[in-house]
């Protein structure tokens, strides 16, 4: 049986109320060093190939868009949701990120191949990638805008993967 997240959501709500907080994260894709380093995803798995290969290679033609969001600020969204007053939060939903980190997936190379000095390209084999993640940011940042404050950007969150991943000799 395929599992639909979405389909909790009402569910989720009628038991809401003032003793029963419930709250919708709809996360951006994660980027950046956990405990449990997740490579399959693009910032991280672009930044991986430039520690393991001579190039950058995107699958597809380099169009789609991502929304991505660095995991201590995909974190800290977390604690925002339980910590920030009940009113705000209850029976919300929101996509987890900002507006700003909406990439496509070619720029987010040629930012992990300026950082790293590594050529990219795009192969297009695998056309079939029309998957678009454009998502819009606004309601968490106005709803939770003294609360929710990220503070990584994409380049500075791709360098800082890279030396981890340089420092502990991912690749050659």
């Amino acid at each position: 049986m395929l599992f639909r997240s979405y389909l909790t959501e009402p569910v989720l709500f009628n038991l809401s109320d003032d003793s029963f907080i419930t709250t919708v994260l709809r996360p951006a894709t994660a980027y950046g060093i956990s405990k449990n380093l997740r490579c399959d995803l693009v910032g991280n798995n672009l930044t991986a190939q430039a520690c393991t290969q001579d190039k950058i290679i995107v699958t597809s033609d380099g169009e789609p868009w991502r929304p991505i969001v660095h995991i201590d600020d995909f974190s800290n969204g977390i604690i925002v949701c339980l910590e920030a007053p009940g009113g705000l939060v209850n029976g919300q939903v929101f996509n987890l990120g900002r507006t700003i980190d909406n990439y496509k997936v070619k720029d987010i190379a040629k930012i992990v191949s300026n950082i790293t000095k590594k050529d990219f390209i795009c192969t297009n084999t695998h056309p079939e990638t029309k998957r678009n993640y454009r998502v819009s940011f606004k309601k968490i940042e106005r709803v939770l805008e003294n609360y929710y404050k990220p503070k990584h950007n994409l380049e500075s969150g791709i360098k800082d993967t890279y030396k981890w991943m340089k420092d502990n000799k991912i690749g050659r």
